[in-house]
């Protein structure tokens, strides 16, 4: 039986392509993806994962795909 590792978001990754589309702080990047800051702050905190809805959002904001988002919990977030 074959085991998956839990997925968490790559918070580093989302915050390198936010500050290449000039957000740095959590209040742009939420206002660029039209998230409420506390679901942004849950999301990079790792507090929940993004629904497909919210991987779209990033993916229009900042050109970033599932696979670059999300990251193995056992591996480290590199950007």
């Amino acid at each position: 039986m074959r085991h998956e590792a839990p997925m968490r978001l790559n918070t580093q990754r989302l915050r390198t392509a936010a500050a290449e589309h000039g957000d740095t702080s959590d209040y742009q990047i939420a206002g660029r993806t039209g998230l409420s800051k506390s679901t942004l702050s849950r999301l990079t905190n790792g507090k929940c994962l993004p629904q497909a809805a919210t991987l779209m959002r990033f993916r229009r904001a900042y050109g970033l795909s599932a696979d670059d988002l999300l990251v193995a919990d056992d591996l480290p977030a590199a950007a």
